[in-house]
Formats: structure tokens, C-alpha cells, sequence
């Protein structure tokens, strides 16, 4: 029995026709996952912050004797410190806070000072709870960091 070649010419064609529609398939597919997970990652750009801040203080005095640890040697430790703050927003009206602090008169030694969970129960009113430093109330939250 002979071949027939338009026949197999027929069949190569349609297979590659259907692998290329199977690939074209594939890629958008794949482009679609990529576009997805884009855009989750800009969702959470969006939702976590960082701030930092530092303080570089030098005090040094004319006299010898030293009056509230200060000298006539220079000192960058008693007033230098440096922090950063992160927020993670979980929805519009629940948010949690950390705050990492290295202080001089410390021997630049890390401390988390804040660690809690905010909820904005309306625009005029919300609640922490967690590690929240003193003074409280407002001042708090501008003793190191503004924003």
C-alpha cells in the first residue's frame, strides 16, 4: 500500500496548528500568573511601610569635673540614636507597628519599644494593644519618629 503524501502533509499541518494554539494557550496562561502575582506584590508595596530615623550628639564641656555625665572629653554616645519603624497594613482599618531603637547611653544595644496591633474602630476612634512605650497617648508617637 502506497502513502499518501498530501495526507501526511494534512496531518503535520493540523498538528502543529494544535500545538501552536496549545503553546499560545500556555503563554497567555502563564502571562496571566505573572500579571497575578504583580499585582499581589504591589498590593503589599503599598501596605508596608518603613520609616528610620537617627540622631548623631555630641557633647563635650570646658570643665573637668563632669556634671550630668559630661566632661571635657567629647562624647558621641550620651545623645546618639537610631531607629526604624515598620507598619504592616492589613486592611483599612487594622494595622500592626514595630519599632526597633539603638541608643547610645545603651552601648547601642537594639530594643523593640513598640510591637501592637491598631484597629480604627471609625475615624475618630481606635485601639492598640501590645507593647506601647511611655509617655502614652499621643507624644508617644512622635518622640523618635515624625511623620
Amino acid at each position: 500500500m502506497k502513502s499518501n503524501p498530501i495526507l501526511g502533509l494534512g496531518v503535520s499541518v493540523l498538528a502543529a496548528t494544535v500545538a501552536s494554539s496549545a503553546m499560545a494557550a500556555t503563554t497567555d496562561s502563564v502571562g496571566r500568573q505573572i500579571k497575578g502575582l504583580n499585582d499581589r506584590l504591589s498590593s503589599y508595596e503599598t501596605r508596608f511601610k518603613v520609616n528610620g530615623f537617627a540622631t548623631l550628639g555630641l557633647t563635650q564641656s570646658d570643665e573637668e569635673l563632669a556634671y550630668n555625665e559630661i566632661n571635657n572629653e567629647s562624647n558621641f554616645r550620651r545623645n546618639t540614636k537610631a531607629g526604624v519603624q515598620m507598619t504592616f497594613n492589613l486592611d483599612e482599618q487594622s494595622s500592626v507597628v514595630t519599632q526597633l531603637v539603638s541608643r547610645g547611653t545603651n552601648d547601642f544595644e537594639t530594643k523593640m519599644e513598640w510591637a501592637y496591633f491598631k484597629h480604627a474602630f471609625t475615624p475618630n476612634l481606635s485601639t492598640k494593644i501590645g507593647r506601647i512605650r511611655a509617655p502614652y497617648y499621643m507624644l508617644s508617637e512622635y518622640l523618635d519618629v515624625g511623620y
